[in-house]
């Protein structure tokens, strides 16, 4: 299942007993054996850092060593060696748009409330935890545009969706509501940082007050579940995307419908906003990313074209999974099924970087302030944040808590 080089002359690989078997890069001859034999304790992934290592079974055991030493049980990992005590998978991440700041949570079910908080300076050292956070699926994460705020979206499916508020200085929770009878599957902040939109499966798109979580206006515009919500930089404008395979332009403070920017494509399940523009980028479970203008289409366009359509991005196999902007809008980073990112240029689509390393399927993108790293996270538990353009892994841990 992996492999990993400990140095110029030796490799390591994982075996099915649960023993990690240490060879001569050169003759392929077994120079050590690590580990415990397991029935069920197969090794599923390796990760070195000079003479030291870290190998995941399948079980839910931890081992690490120093290579020149005996391999036994731990719960710590990372460069340097960190447990940050994640249950599952993380859905929702996000950085300040100062870059002072780097926050992500699993998006599954915690009694414990998994939200945990960096200082971008220091994304490798032990973070700040904020107990009780949540206890339901969190699905977006953002902070305000002013930075003072974090807000949260989530819920329980079918039964609740919430909304949080955390005040940055100080780390308190300003505000927790419910909202509607479903989980809010994206959000977005206005840009004058005083309501956000949220999207459900219940078709509906709301405005909520961004201090009290208090519902400002609410339309059911969609005829399936909204994936996916967009202020335009006017904040006049959202824009809207759903299973419904439509992407709809409404206006602002009532939700009225002013146009179907696309309809009849595929489910729209990403969405996002080009900083400094009026085009979106919206990505399904069929293909790649495309880019669209978020204008009302001349009255008397051609049904059968496409005049807001600007571009599409790399193609993945099993569908785009995630995608967010830089900062200044000109580049764009995507992720897809079955792994893997990519970093283009909007203008003309030119690659910047292919970031390589992910063992499983990657939900939450985030650049931070200056557009000069892209953190990383999904199915596999890794939090990864990668150096612009060149596309170097600067931190690459595991925030898992080991259970047995």
């Amino acid at each position: 299942r992996d492999i990993g080089v400990t140095g110029v002359q030796t490799c390591a690989l994982p075996i099915c007993n649960g023993l990690i078997q240490l060879s001569s890069a050169t003759s392929g001859a077994v120079l050590r054996s690590f580990g415990e034999r397991r029935e069920s304790g197969a090794v599923t992934q390796l990760a070195f850092h000079a003479e030291k290592a870290v190998a995941v079974s399948n079980d839910g055991g931890v081992w690490t060593c120093d290579t020149k030493e005996t391999w036994g049980p731990s719960g710590t990992l990372g460069d340097p060696k960190t447990a940050v005590p994640f249950r599952d998978r993380v859905l929702a991440m996000a950085f300040s748009n100062d870059g002072k700041r780097f926050a992500a949570c699993s998006g599954e079910p915690s009694r414990e409330g998994d939200l945990f908080l960096w200082e971008t300076k220091a994304l490798n050292k032990e973070p700040r935890r904020l107990a009780g956070a949540h206890s339901d699926t969190i699905l977006s994460l953002s902070f305000s545009p002013d930075g003072k705020s974090l807000a949260m979206a989530g819920g329980e499916p079918g039964v609740r969706g919430i909304y949080q508020r955390w005040q940055v200085e100080g780390w308190s929770r300003a505000t927790h509501v419910e909202v509607g009878h479903d989980v809010l599957m994206a959000m977005d902040w206005h840009p004058d940082g005083n309501r956000v939109a949220t999207g459900s499966p219940d078709r509906t798109v709301r405005v909520l007050s961004a201090m009290d979580g208090t519902v400002l206006a609410a339309a059911q515009v969609h005829a399936d579940w909204v994936l996916g919500v967009a202020w335009m930089d006017d904040g006049r404008r959202l824009v809207s995307g759903g299973r419904d395979r439509s992407l709809r332009l409404l206006e602002g403070g009532t939700l009225r419908l002013l146009d179907v920017v696309i309809r009849e494509g595929e489910p729209v399940v990403r969405l996002a906003r080009r900083p400094g523009s009026e085009q979106v980028a919206f990505a399904g479970a069929e293909s790649r990313a495309r880019l669209y203008q978020a204008f009302v289409r001349p009255p008397a366009s051609d049904p059968g074209q496409d005049p807001n359509h600007v571009r599409e991005f790399d193609a993945w196999g099993g569908g785009t999974t995630a995608l967010a902007f830089s900062p200044d809008g000109q580049s764009i980073a995507t992720a897809g099924a079955p792994s893997g990112v990519s970093v283009q240029r909007v203008e003309g689509g030119g690659r910047v970087a292919r970031l390589e390393g992910h063992a499983g399927v990657v939900f939450g993108l985030a650049f931070d302030a200056k557009g000069e790293r892209l953190a990383t996270a999904g199915s596999e538990g890794r939090l990864r944040v990668y150096a612009l353009p060149g596309g170097g892994i600067l931190t690459n841990w595991v925030p898992v808590e080991v259970m047995r």
